[in-house]
């Protein structure tokens, strides 16, 4: 064993110790920096979030919130246009399976808003596609915010049975559908096209309409011949599958977000060219109009209901008056109001 002692002659000297010491002090230093370099990566000296299409500045680390949880991987997304005074506490209250994403077109501070308040409903969802292109929920409901809307195809406007009583499954077999059995607006056929539509935009809004479908229709819809006619029950309330939405690339719903954006056309024009569109965006013919019967208990389990017609089914669906809701529905209910109270005639269709 003495030839190991020379090793370890001196091991308690000064000097030793104050070489350990100095070693001890620098490794804890580099690991403290280690921790703070995981946990406080290092920025620059402006720091951003995106939260759908907006970005926030800010010049101090120290302001920024914490992002608001988001489930992205949901089975169901609730894409709501919206304005910044609506009440939306209904969709919460009432539709806790439901992840929504609530648009305020009209507050550019909101946690969500589209770039422009441009289009009506459309900029809002086309804006929500684009920025959750890459994780979108396998059934996205697209819809307006305010729970009682005039044309809810329910006995009293409700969104809310609506959305409850929705075929997910038949979402992903269809990969389109519409929240609008009835064909009162819009079916068979809401608008005629002709190439000469997109020469003169006419002086009506209609005539505008055609113009900005029939000047835009390649680009909408490339190497598609324009179809004489398209009809399909209103009003920009649907529901589309993931994969669905998918069949166009990102860059096209770009390319349709651009004409709200740039079009010269008012809201009423441009948000109804898409209000007409939606069906032929996500998969269907040019005139999709499923019988009234047929789409009541393949959508909503509502397979009971007397139908009078193709597209009308008794009990169910009547245009309020004035196609507006009066204030403080459904409490406040004057008489002859809501399905039930109101004549008993039958609604005619366009076309």
């Amino acid at each position: 064993m003495s030839h190991i002692l020379p090793l370890y002659k001196g091991h308690n000297s000064p000097r030793r110790w104050h070489n350990l010491f100095l070693l001890c002090v620098l490794s804890l230093f580099v690991s403290w920096h280690i921790i703070l370099l995981f946990t406080h990566p290092i920025t620059s000296k402006y720091f951003y979030k995106v939260t759908g299409s907006q970005r926030i500045v800010w010049s101090n680390s120290s302001l920024i919130p914490e992002p608001r949880p988001v489930n992205l991987e949901s089975d169901r997304h609730l894409v709501v246009a919206g304005l910044k005074d609506d009440d939306v506490n209904w969709i919460e209250e009432n539709l806790p399976d439901w992840k929504a994403f609530v648009y305020k077109a009209d507050d550019y501070n909101a946690t969500l808003h589209p770039p422009a308040n441009k289009g009506n409903e459309a900029m809002v969802y086309l804006t929500y596609i684009i920025d959750n292109y890459d994780k979108l929920a396998e059934t996205s409901v697209f819809m307006h915010s305010l729970r009682y809307q005039w044309h809810n195809d329910d006995p009293m406007y409700d969104g809310v049975p609506i959305i409850q009583r929705l075929n997910t499954s038949l979402v992903q077999t269809e990969g389109y559908v519409n929240l609008r059995c009835t064909w009162w607006i819009g079916c068979p056929s809401q608008i005629e096209l002709s190439p000469k539509d997109g020469e003169d935009h006419g002086l009506d809004e209609h005539n505008q309409i055609k113009y900005d479908l029939a000047k835009n229709f390649g680009d909408f819809f490339p190497a598609t011949e324009m179809p004489s006619h398209i009809g399909s029950s209103c009003c920009s309330t649907f529901a589309a599958s993931r994969e669905v939405i998918r069949r166009r690339s990102r860059s096209q719903y770009i390319r349709y977000r651009d004409y709200l954006l740039t079009t010269q056309s008012n809201n009423a024009v441009s948000g109804r060219v898409f209000e007409y569109i939606w069906h032929m965006i996500f998969g269907k013919p040019a005139q999709y109009c499923p019988k009234a019967q047929d789409c009541y208990c393949k959508v909503f389990g509502l397979c009971e209901l007397k139908c009078t017609g193709e597209g009308q089914c008794d009990g169910q669906y009547r245009p309020p008056p004035g196609m507006s809701m009066p204030p403080g529905w459904p409490e406040n209910r004057p008489e002859g109001w809501g399905v039930a109270g109101m004549e008993d005639e039958l609604v005619g269709t366009d076309g």
